[in-house]
């Protein structure tokens, strides 16, 4: 495996964007778990492309509304929607309150219940109403650090708690075993992504981490609790779960 098939691996994975193509080798499998850590170089993607939507609209004169739809629609369409994916797999294992057997089960069938649909309209809504209210703010770049910031905690999960199901992609990305070392660089990173905020106030970056930090430990007590552990679906769930407490903080500072 070259030195950036990780990274061409990660893009192709998580978002729509094109990237060399590489192959799944046997022979680099020790070193899949790289793949993993380069997800928060990802969450760049979706954050370039909400700085140039908010200068389209401002050039273009278009209406907050027109932004916040565009904005939370914007996300879903870089990665493809496979963190949304996640997300509404993940609460109608949740709102099926079966056993846990049973709730990863539910999570494996590709058809959407009710509480995936209520949830992804939910989501949505909400998303569009934090972005139509910040239409004109200059600071929105920090919005986009959101996206890498939640990637890295999502991986410092990954490599902190066990697999709550042997096989499958995550599982084989993080080579179904505790990585003190890849979960310390994540939540360097995670960390540097706060520091990046601070030229918009220290206010800003304490709401913000304190926001991630409450996110981060609930999903973990979440994931424990109700699944033996982390998967693919339930890292989905906190992606999107993350980005919108990031983004509901953000919008609160700026009310402070």
């Amino acid at each position: 495996m070259h030195r950036l098939d990780p990274l061409w691996l990660a893009i192709s994975t998580y978002s729509i964007c094109p990237a060399p193509r590489v192959a799944w080798q046997a022979e680099s499998q020790p070193r899949m778990h790289v793949v993993l850590a380069c997800l928060p170089l990802v969450g760049v993607l979706p954050a370039l492309m909400l700085l140039l939507w908010q200068r389209l609209c401002w050039l273009l004169q278009a209406g907050t509304l027109l932004f916040g739809a565009g904005a939370a629609l914007l996300p879903l369409l870089v990665t493809g929607g496979i963190h949304m994916d996640g997300f509404m797999d993940t609460l109608d294992a949740l709102g099926s309150r079966q056993p846990r057997e049973r709730k990863l089960a539910i999570m494996k069938d590709p058809h959407a219940g009710s509480f995936a649909v209520i949830g992804c309209t939910g989501y949505l809504l909400l998303s569009c109403s934090f972005y139509t209210a910040l239409a004109a703010d200059t600071r929105l770049w920090v919005v986009g650090l959101g996206f890498p910031l939640a990637r890295a905690l999502c991986a410092f999960c990954v490599f902190s708690m066990p697999s709550a199901r042997p096989g499958g992609m995550l599982h084989a990305l993080s080579r179904g075993v505790y990585d003190r070392r890849a979960a310390g660089i994540m939540l360097l990173t995670a960390l540097i992504c706060l520091a990046a905020m601070l030229p918009c106030g220290w206010m800003l970056v304490l709401i913000v981490a304190i926001a991630a930090a409450a996110c981060c430990f609930g999903y973990r007590c979440m994931a424990r609790r109700q699944f033996g552990g982390v998967t693919g679906d339930t890292s989905g769930f906190f992606i999107q779960s993350c980005e919108l407490c990031l983004l509901a903080a953000f919008w609160l500072e700026g009310r402070l």
